[in-house]
């Protein structure tokens, strides 16, 4: 990578597709052709050596080789733009222009090409499955968040072509296609024609949620100094308040619905891991039963309440950053043992534990924010698709996107 997009200046984000790896994936250049209508976003396609006459959707490079001073040259020239990749090595008659093409791409695959063309290198997610250790390499799932995250910072809330909101309107969105079990349980609201505090409360939690997670990703991107590790802080122990909030949000909306018969003065009891709370659910329903005592959901609620009780309670989170052998920078967050071992007992990944010194063990920021993501997600649909199958016995599905009117489906969220 030739420049962190986040922390410097940056007015756009060039990204160069790896073209060969998503020959089996066509309808990704769908994504990358939309995604390049967008204002500071630009896409470049790298040639493909073995095209076998394959007709694409899309205009690559082409390739360009020449000797001088005993060594091979090898570009690969974009008609449209003015811009090269170039990639150089030791002359050797004996290889064929398909040789130094090849050359030349595994060059930009080490990021060992210099070019100001590009930032990143785009490869698809299941070519990177299997190929490790490209260190100008991002996969395409990163890609898209990449480009979303960086059209978020510069305040471009552009959804697609010719159509563009407010950052409100964005995230009324974004949460509700995040959380797309709680859009079909706000439409199952809405057509009941009760809106219940409880409801509009998670409503409201989700929505500043998404923002939050935003927020704290982008922060994470940037190569860290004192201002950067401040707003890491703030938004992660925000986004950790916010989760567990919404585990309780969810445990009073479920006593509530479901005519559990807790009150106010059993406030501390209403709580989705509490003993009570499960003997008195599973009478009404077995199936939010069946998930409340799996293993799986307890050890993720109790790992991110660990989390939050640390922040809250007793010592403060610290973050430190390091340089990869790549020249890239990292972010990380330092936990104790006991929050490393309850993360590890929820399924966090065993990668994104880096270094441990004494009692404290730092973990990959970025990843730590992808895991309270997916799990905030899945726990929210989960028990939401349930309380809209039995409490309104239907499913009233509004498309969100439609409900507000776009002109067609957002195609970089």
């Amino acid at each position: 990578m030739r420049r962190n997009i986040f922390s410097d200046n940056s007015s756009q984000v060039s990204i160069f597709v790896y073209t060969e790896s998503f020959l089996d994936e066509e309808p990704s250049f769908l994504y990358f052709n939309n995604a390049r209508k967008l204002d500071g976003i630009q896409i470049y396609y790298m040639p493909v050596l073995d095209n076998q006459n394959r007709q694409l959707p899309i205009v690559t490079g082409a390739y360009r080789s020449w000797c001088q001073e005993g060594r091979t040259f090898t570009a690969i020239e974009f008609p449209q733009y003015s811009g090269i990749v170039n990639a150089h090595y030791p002359a050797n008659s004996d290889r064929t222009d398909y040789d130094n093409n090849k050359l030349a791409e595994e060059k930009i695959l080490q990021d060992e090409s210099f070019s100001n063309l590009y930032d990143y290198v785009v490869c698809s997610d299941k070519w990177c499955q299997t190929h490790r250790n490209f260190r100008s390499v991002i996969s395409f799932s990163e890609c898209k968040e990449v480009l979303r995250l960086f059209l978020i910072m510069k305040k471009r809330f552009t959804l697609c072509e010719h159509f563009s909101c407010d950052e409100t309107m964005y995230y009324v969105y974004h949460h509700k296609n995040l959380f797309d079990e709680f859009q079909n349980f706000w439409s199952a609201c809405v057509a009941s024609g009760y809106i219940s505090d409880w409801a509009n409360a998670l409503d409201n939690r989700l929505l500043l949620l998404s923002m939050c997670i935003d927020n704290a990703k982008i922060e994470a991107y940037k190569t860290q100094n004192n201002a950067t590790a401040m707003q890491l802080k703030y938004h992660i122990s925000y986004l950790l308040l916010l989760i567990t909030g919404t585990f309780d949000n969810l445990a009073w909306l479920v006593n509530n619905l479901y005519n559990l018969g807790m009150e106010e003065k059993e406030r501390t009891k209403i709580d989705l891991l509490k003993k009570e709370f499960r003997q008195k659910i599973e009478k009404k329903s077995f199936r939010i039963h069946e998930i409340l005592v799996k293993n799986d959901f307890i050890n993720r609620v109790e790992a991110i309440r660990e989390l939050r009780d640390r922040i809250v309670h007793r010592d403060f989170i610290n973050t430190i950053f390091s340089r990869r052998a790549d020249g890239s920078n990292q972010n990380y967050l330092w936990v104790d043992r006991t929050v490393s071992d309850k993360l590890k007992k929820a399924g966090f990944p065993t990668k994104g534990f880096i270094l441990k010194i004494s009692d404290e063990t730092s973990i990959d920021i970025l990843m730590l924010i992808d895991f309270l993501q997916n799990t905030t997600i899945q726990m929210v649909n989960e028990l939401l698709k349930i309380v809209s199958d039995e409490i309104y016995d239907s499913r009233h599905q509004y498309t969100i996107w439609k409900l507000l009117d776009f002109p067609t489906q957002p195609y970089v969220l």
